[in-house]
């Protein structure tokens, strides 16, 4: 974090936001391109996940209270219930239950290349 810093790969917004500059952004993408032909290669299947996602996915999981104040929560203009997904689990659920109908539909393996937000405790500003 520190050598990124150091280095100009990424500048601190806030805390715990970053943007990546231009070296930066060109490691990410060689790293993110090395994962997603390994994933690949092994027959994974790419898909993306939308990272505002409705609340009630997570409700149903069971993990909607788990992330307390650290889940960056959202009403929307029509008062649904949003929230900035930490992970993308609970969508790729959906994904899988509503395309898999069969066994023999099996076995299927996604993955994602995707940004995340977490509110974590830990984040501080790095002056």
């Amino acid at each position: 974090h520190q050598w990124m810093l150091r280095s100009g790969m990424i500048q601190q917004i806030t805390s715990g936001v970053y943007a990546w500059l231009p070296l930066g952004l060109r490691v990410l993408n060689n790293i993110s391109e090395i994962v997603r032909q390994e994933q690949n290669r092994i027959g994974a299947q790419e898909a993306l996940a939308p990272t505002l996602q409705p609340a009630s996915l997570w409700k149903q999981s069971g993990r909607y209270a788990d992330y307390g104040k650290e889940m960056l929560r959202i009403v929307d203009r029509h008062d649904h219930d949003l929230l900035y997904g930490p992970t993308a689990e609970e969508v790729f659920t959906l994904l899988f239950r509503t395309h898999i109908h069969s066994y023999k539909q099996l076995p299927q393996c996604l993955y994602n290349i995707q940004w995340k937000f977490r509110d974590e405790i830990r984040a501080q500003m790095i002056r």
